[in-house]
């Protein structure tokens, strides 16, 4: 029988560093910027920092670093997906440019230094990615396969992220932004927006429907890849994305426009 997992994931890891955050943010902004920069820039050089089972500061590592396995007492485990070390260094740098979205600051200002930033996060991945110089496991040229040499480079690590995955990630969210900023009466821009006023409620919500759908499957049709329940290839995923837009889109924006409705319920602002 498998033993029960605490899956120490998105929800746990943005938590842990708001917290964390809450104590650093009396710190002098330079002083915010700098701590963000070297833990975002600098982190790859902890990698072959590796701790194992038993040794005195492997849970921490493993909480700050380290991708594993926590043994916890009666039986229980904590995996640590998402390790917060660069995660807290993006949080600091996140809140540091808060300034930028200030009412105070024109539209067109504010749109400049998202492309600048955006362009320059991605020039500076581009630079470091096509010379392996640093922030990621090397890539490497494929015989006579564009294809997979391409992939090769744009292959980047997540857990935790590396410099280059952050580098284009939030460099080219950077530059969604400073389009959204230009489009921000538009229709589309609009409609985004519902779900960001939301989020937590439509993270829980997403997910516990399609644990049901799951489940659902599971039953009509019954395992179909070993005692799981599994489509037949990707394509599937994207006609389930398409086909669950909608559906899952009109409760957020209900619970959007609660929100904006009911400001005298406390609660509603942490979903």
């Amino acid at each position: 029988m498998p033993q029960p997992t605490f899956w120490l994931q998105v929800i746990w890891c943005l938590g842990l560093c708001m917290i964390l955050l809450a104590g650093l943010i009396r710190l002098p902004r330079p002083a915010r910027i700098t701590l963000g920069l070297v833990l975002v820039c600098g982190h790859n050089l902890l990698d072959p920092v590796r701790l194992h089972h038993g040794d005195t500061l492997f849970p921490v590592w493993a909480l700050l670093h380290q991708r594993d396995v926590i043994a916890l007492p009666f039986g229980f485990l904590a995996k640590t997906t998402y390790p917060i070390l660069p995660w807290l260094g993006v949080m600091l740098l996140g809140h540091a440019i808060g300034p930028w979205f200030d009412r105070m600051v024109e539209s067109a200002q504010r749109r400049r230094y998202l492309t600048r930033l955006g362009i320059g996060m991605i020039v500076g991945f581009i630079t470091l990615r096509a010379f392996n110089l640093y922030g990621d496991a090397p890539w490497h040229v494929v015989d006579n396969s564009p294809l997979r040499t391409a992939i090769s480079f744009l292959s980047m690590t997540k857990y935790p992220p590396s410099l280059l995955f952050l580098l284009p990630t939030l460099g080219g969210g950077a530059l969604l932004l400073a389009q959204c900023e230009r489009l921000a009466s538009s229709r589309l821009v609009s409609g985004l927006a519902v779900f960001g006023a939301a989020p937590m409620f439509f993270y829980l919500f997403h997910l516990t429907m399609l644990r049901i759908l799951y489940h659902a499957a599971l039953a009509w049709w019954g395992p179909t890849d070993g005692a799981v329940f599994m489509v037949d290839g990707y394509a599937w995923v994207l006609i389930w994305y398409v086909v669950l837009i909608i559906p899952f889109a009109l409760p957020t924006m209900w619970f959007s426009r609660l929100k904006q409705r009911r400001r005298d319920i406390a609660w509603l602002r942490f979903f």
